[in-house]
């Protein structure tokens, strides 16, 4: 296998990863770099970081080592490093308690009602006059506030 990049030369501390963080941005910056190239290659490093971290053999490979440290808390190559829980999650279908049931009913309708509304009033475009059909009383309902922002987004081929 070819090394792309060794592991060696990611950075392990703080002040490391400070230090190249800053490097990248002043290279793409100040014109050594295409900023949009160094924008590529951080979405790839993401893919990489994702796949290997999401992958099920490193972590039973990297729980496994752990372990060998004989402790739950113990401090590994410049990092403190826990064993631990993590993700717990319950799961509530099978209690049968038929008041938790009748709660979740209403609010999965609620839910459904608050996005009905919702894109009602995004096609909302200017004030408007409404009769609230519960008081009788006239409003003015007004167009919800959208924000967004410009971005560069990639997508890696092949």
């Amino acid at each position: 296998m070819s090394e792309l990049i060794q592991l060696g030369q990611f950075p392990e501390t703080k002040t490391e990863i400070a230090a190249l963080t800053a490097q990248l941005i002043e290279t793409a910056i100040g014109g050594e770099e295409s900023p949009l190239r160094v924008q590529v290659q951080m979405s790839a490093l993401e893919q990489v970081i994702k796949g290997v971290k999401d992958s099920k053999e490193f972590k039973d490979a990297v729980l496994s080592e752990a372990e060998r440290y004989g402790t739950k808390t113990f401090d590994a190559f410049n990092s403190k490093v826990n064993i631990k829980e993590v993700g717990v999650k319950y799961d509530y279908s099978m209690c049968n308690h038929p008041q938790y049931d009748a709660i979740c009913a209403k609010v999965e309708k609620l839910t459904e009602k608050k996005k009905a509304f919702e894109k009602y009033l995004q096609a909302v475009d200017e004030p408007t006059q409404f009769i609230n059909p519960e008081t009788g009383e006239e409003v003015t309902i007004y167009p919800p506030v959208k924000t967004s922002s410009t971005a560069v987004t990639i997508t890696i081929n092949k």
